[in-house]
């Protein structure tokens, strides 16, 4: 297993974790290779961004990541087949999604299924329209599915949806290469 993560406080606890099947990368995924803004909130240790969350977050503290693809990260490892990549950036998904078009192009096996968290809010916040995620999933033949605790909602259209939610509401999805993912 892999994590990629930014916040130098969570890698030293994902290590003190112990856990001999999971390489840490201390870095953000993205489009591009560098380095980026990067916001946390030390109120909440699970409100980090690469992105500025604009005045009502006035708790954030600036600091900078090195970002990778993950097409790079995962052209470089091997041994072993990737079947899943969750997605938890708080409104960056198009970002981390793009730099995984290189890895994906050359894949002969199938896609991956993806678990995205998302929020409306934080993805206004960041500048991304719901139609540019929606396109790039159906660009590489996802099905997509509302994660429930108790089944998977399929998603017709990812748009419409999210529009009939409370705006500070989140969810997560499944997109998944197959129709039927869980057979």
């Amino acid at each position: 297993m892999l994590a990629i993560e930014p916040c130098r406080e969570h890698c030293h606890k994902l290590a003190a974790l112990g856990l001999n099947n999971v390489t840490v990368f201390e870095q953000a995924a993205g489009a591009v290779e560098g380095e980026i803004d990067f916001y946390f909130n030390p109120r909440h240790p699970g409100d980090h961004r690469c992105y500025f969350p604009g005045p009502k977050h006035e708790n954030v503290v600036k600091s900078t990541a090195h970002v990778s693809t993950l097409s790079r990260i995962l052209r470089k490892q091997s041994g072993f087949r990737v079947s899943l990549i969750k997605i938890d950036v708080q409104g960056f998904e198009m970002a981390v999604l793009e730099g995984l078009e290189k890895w994906l192009a050359v894949q002969t096996d199938e896609h991956p299924n993806l678990i995205l968290e998302v929020a409306p809010t934080e993805l206004n916040d960041a500048k991304i329209n719901i139609a540019q995620l929606e396109s790039w999933l159906s660009k590489y033949s996802y099905h997509l599915f509302r994660l429930r605790k108790d089944r998977l909602i399929p998603l017709e259209n990812l748009s419409n949806y999210i529009r009939e939610l409370p705006m500070h509401d989140y969810f997560d999805i499944l997109a998944s290469p197959r129709m039927e993912p869980l057979q």
